[in-house]
């Protein structure tokens, strides 16, 4: 009795010591391991560089580190997990991109926004991605994006008028932008999404949403919000417990209550969703016989009205920080007399301000990739490593 008591332990510590050794070397052995990684006093040995990314603002961490260890580098991921490779290499990362069916996204971040938004395209993956993306592609042509520039000006007309007036009514030496801001995107992806006013930001479903959303953003900039998904990548299952952190989104709670709505509505009014929004083109191509579910089109119209409210944030405080930016673009704003689809093309610093934002700050949380077969990735700059190269091999 005695001896089987000893044996179990024995075994068990036998087969512990067995499994770390196995993920050590296959740690030690990775093309990761070989990478250049940023020093920095806040890595702890428990959060890696995880946790200072998270106190710092969007991206500031990687563009310091990029700075001064190059464009592709390591961190070090929290809890032990493997290292991560940051790619911040354009041809690196057009090449992922390119190539998204084999760089997956993990599937810690599926589960966030699944649990946020649904499963629209933001969660889809693989097969399922390349279905929803076929069938939402022709809301994307550039006449139906065309048509949709007259709501948008509106909509920014108005935007301006509100801004406007707060600055002339305000006390105060600072004003708080974001708002108003968030008030005409809101405004904007109703229309065009589904042909819904929200008068401003000032209905009683704006409110619902706008407020929903901050909810979920100030969630998210807590610990349990930074901890959550790190835990969800190591343990699935943990999405089934009834922690606050890992409940669903109140804005994809809001936005499929409203859009629910409208679509029921639909069935009984014979005039509906044949505007040039995008709800009423995904409508009328379910009369095809392939055709999104009820539930694909309140998944990607919630995907589409949370997408973008930061983003825009961050690409006017990056403005607003450079004086020469801003002095630039309104010369070039300036020198026409009207704003219409095809002026706005012709705007190019304007385009390259926005495409610059929209890389530093793409919409939605950064998805970690993981790759599913060996590949070589080709570089625009070599590595800073004793050999450098032209390429990065990725071993999954």
């Amino acid at each position: 009795m005695n001896g089987n008591s000893y044996s179990f332990p024995l075994s068990a510590f036998i087969l512990g010591m067995s499994y770390l050794f196995w993920k050590y070397m296959q740690h030690k052995w990775s093309t990761a391991q070989k990478l250049p990684m940023p020093y920095s006093k806040q890595t702890s040995w428990i959060w890696g560089h995880e946790l200072e990314i998270f106190q710092h603002e969007a991206y500031e961490m990687y563009i310091e580190w990029a700075a001064s260890v190059g464009l592709v580098y390591r961190t070090k991921a929290a809890l032990f997990q493997s290292n991560i490779i940051i790619v911040g290499d354009n041809v690196a990362a057009h090449h992922i991109l390119q190539n998204a069916y084999s760089y997956v996204k993990a599937a810690g971040y599926r589960r966030v926004i699944t649990r946020l938004i649904g499963k629209g395209l933001a969660g889809a993956e693989g097969e399922d991605h390349r279905y929803q993306r076929k069938l939402l592609a022709p809301a994307f042509t550039s006449g139906t994006v065309e048509a949709m520039t007259d709501d948008i000006i509106s909509c920014v007309d108005q935007m301006t008028r509100n801004l406007r007036s707060a600055v002339e009514t305000t006390n105060n030496d600072v004003l708080d932008f974001v708002p108003i801001m968030s008030a005409c995107t809101l405004d904007i992806i109703g229309r065009v999404c589904f042909g819904h006013d929200f008068k401003g930001g000032e209905s009683s479903e704006a409110k619902a949403i706008i407020s929903a959303w901050h909810h979920d953003v100030a969630v998210s900039r807590t610990f349990a919000g930074f901890l959550a998904p790190i835990l969800i990548n190591i343990f699935p299952w943990i999405t089934r417990l009834p922690i606050p952190a890992f409940r669903d989104g109140v804005v994809g709670r809001t936005i499929h209550q409203l859009a629910g709505k409208l679509i029921t509505d639909s069935s009984e009014n014979a005039d509906a969703f044949h505007g040039k929004d995008i709800l009423s083109i995904l409508i009328n191509r379910n009369n095809s016989e392939a055709r999104l579910t009820t539930t694909e089109l309140l998944d990607n119209i919630a995907t589409f009205l949370v997408a973008g409210h930061e983003t825009i944030a961050f690409i006017l405080l990056h403005v607003a920080r450079n004086l020469s930016i801003q002095s630039k673009l309104q010369q070039e704003i300036r020198t026409g007399t009207s704003v219409d689809y095809n002026r706005i093309l012709e705007l190019e610093y304007l385009n390259a301000v926005v495409k610059e934002g929209l890389r530093l700050h793409p919409v939605g949380a950064t998805p970690d990739r993981i790759a599913l077969y060996d590949d070589v990735i080709p570089l625009n700059q070599a590595l800073r490593t004793e050999s450098g190269g032209n390429g990065i091999l990725i071993l999954c």
